[in-house]
């Protein structure tokens, strides 16, 4: 029993380890997406290229710039991609704490109560004489065998 114990706590350990660096970078995933929101003008800002020729006709050289403006015209492919990313660290997130969405709580409802309906079927069929089969749990056997 105890040494099942050791075992259990060794594997918890070594899960935790795994999952918080995880957990950390969903947190500050949400945090640089939350803080970009934060910037009223931050779809509005676009970055224009612009080319420059220097010289005459024969010989010259073109001037390559970009700069950021700010137009009236909203980013939407960034604010879109910024709600994706957001989304999914969130789904990240909650997935790693052990939280379940609400789509798929109600299919774990769905799926508890077929459970609870194969169990009174098999009772009842119990209960009518049919054949009854044992179930050994490895551990709980083993256990057995080394307390002799």
């Amino acid at each position: 029993k105890q040494v099942t114990q050791k075992i259990a706590s060794r594997k918890a350990t070594r899960i935790l380890r795994e999952l918080d660096p995880a957990l950390l970078a969903a947190e500050k995933i949400n945090q640089l997406v939350l803080d970009t929101l934060m910037d009223d003008k931050q779809f509005k800002r676009h970055l224009v290229q612009t080319k420059e020729r220097k010289g005459n006709k024969s010989s010259f050289t073109e001037v390559w710039d970009v700069e950021e403006r700010e137009f009236n015209v909203v980013d939407t492919k960034r604010l879109r991609d910024l709600a994706a990313a957001l989304k999914i660290s969130k789904e990240l997130q909650r997935l790693l704490e052990g939280l379940v969405d609400p789509g798929t709580e109600k299919k774990l409802a769905v799926e508890r109560e077929r459970l609870e309906l194969e169990k009174k079927k098999v009772e009842r069929e119990l209960t009518a004489g049919e054949e009854v089969f044992t179930i050994v749990d490895p551990f709980e056997e083993q256990q057995g065998d080394d307390e002799t």
